[in-house]
């Protein structure tokens, strides 16, 4: 049997050794622990902050084994090595490699030399007081430098036969890490940790739950979509919908329909991009109408006045049985968060505040709307009327100039 052959067949038993054993101990555990590790190990991927930390803290301090049988690839590595090592020792073959060499091996970071040497020349002395001292598993003393590399605290060895290591690859490599005063990891704290496990796997299972009713309330959205009678409002739903969307209803739209809308062939340079449809040209806004100053309208070229002109007569003939208001109040202004309001924003907007503190809003203040008492917060927003920067369209003889306007 070959060097090679047997080593995999050493892995592979040390594995499924280890694997068996928790898997009859604590199954559910088990499957739990892989499937919580594989969800957070994609939120990490996609930048989850808090997966990144549970994989960082919670989930190193595991023992070894459980690391391996959850499917952590690293784990599995280090927890064969370690079989192999033992095996070959006791068939008196050559020691393994040196455990700094494996880390390396491993992916642990190399720390730069001249951080090396600033932590080389502080400890000249003596070891700082500030430097917090932990222990690994194996009872080896770690402290906690000053010095900084990647984003993480270097970690001095009290051993002289390591080099300086980040503390994440200490954790990974050598840990749990205990801080020094601090009970060694113990039953209790395996219990901890089987306690936190279960709670994330209620947690999970909870999200399953909640996947499946809101995939119930997509369906049900989209069916209404499909027949027409309401548009998605969920906006999981409009993103995933959104392209197909306009392309489904600008072919419909394309369609022309006896006794409702005539085809028209507007000849327009207009590129694909610009000619989409009213509820995709708002976007994201709640805005129920579209306000253009007449000014800016004036200032276009006679040839577009014309086609837009044509545009809203077609759409008055359309609709001119509809019932609609006989006239609207434009008032130019701007929305602001109303935290950010100063006391005469405030009553412009129409909201009265109460306990304001002496340089602006504190956790006690109140706001409400004055017309109907509504209760308010600090990051709602409020509109302020102001002064229209757009010129009065004065008769027809205002021109507002711009250095983009298309020729047409």
């Amino acid at each position: 049997m070959t060097d090679q052959t047997a080593t995999r067949a050493e892995t592979i038993s040390a594995l499924m050794a280890s694997i068996q054993e928790y898997r009859a101990l604590q199954q559910p555990l088990v499957d739990a622990l892989r499937r919580i590790r594989d969800d957070m190990d994609r939120a990490s991927k996609s930048g989850d902050e808090w997966a990144m930390e549970w994989l960082g803290d919670v989930w190193n301090d595991l023992p070894l084994a459980a690391r391996a049988a959850g499917g952590d690839q690293d784990a599995a590595q280090e927890l064969a090595a370690t079989v192999r090592d033992a095996a070959r020792q006791a068939a008196g073959q050559p020691a393994a490699e040196h455990p700094m060499a494996r880390a390396l091996r491993l992916g642990a970071a190399t720390i730069p030399d001249e951080i090396v040497a600033e932590i080389s020349e502080s400890t000249n002395s003596g070891l700082p007081l500030p430097w917090p001292e932990y222990t690994d598993r194996d009872a080896e003393v770690w402290h906690l430098t000053d010095e900084t590399h990647d984003g993480d605290r270097v970690m001095l060895p009290s051993a002289g036969d390591m080099a300086p290591m980040l503390r994440r690859d200490v954790q990974r490599f050598f840990g749990p890490l205990t801080a020094a005063g601090q009970p060694a990891p113990d039953e209790q704290r395996v219990a901890e940790l089987e306690a936190e496990i279960v709670q994330l796997r209620e947690k999970h299972e909870a999200s399953l739950r909640r996947a499946d009713q809101v995939n119930n309330e997509l369906m049900l959205e989209v069916q209404g979509y499909a027949e027409g009678t309401e548009r998605p409002v969920l906006w999981s739903v409009y993103n995933q919908m959104h392209n197909r969307a306009i392309t489904a209803e600008a072919k419909l739209a394309s369609t022309p329909v006896a006794g409702l809308v005539p085809a028209t062939n507007h000849d327009t340079d207009t590129t694909a991009r610009d000619r989409i449809d009213i509820h995709t040209y708002f976007g994201l806004s709640y805005a129920n109408y579209l306000v253009v100053p007449r000014a800016l309208l004036q200032s276009m070229p006679i040839q577009w006045q014309e086609q837009f002109t044509g545009l809203l007569n077609e759409l008055d003939d359309t609709f001119r049985g509809v019932p609609q208001a006989q006239a609207y109040d434009v008032t130019a202004g701007k929305h602001i968060q109303l935290k950010d309001m100063t006391d005469s924003q405030l009553r412009a907007a129409g909201v009265s505040v109460e306990n304001d503190g002496p340089y602006g809003p504190t956790d006690e203040t109140r706001y409400h709307r004055v017309r109907d008492g509504q209760e308010m917060t600090g990051d709602d927003y409020g509109f302020v009327p102001g002064v229209d920067p757009v010129p009065h369209y004065n008769r027809g003889r205002t021109r507002v100039p711009s250095t983009t306007m298309k020729e047409i």
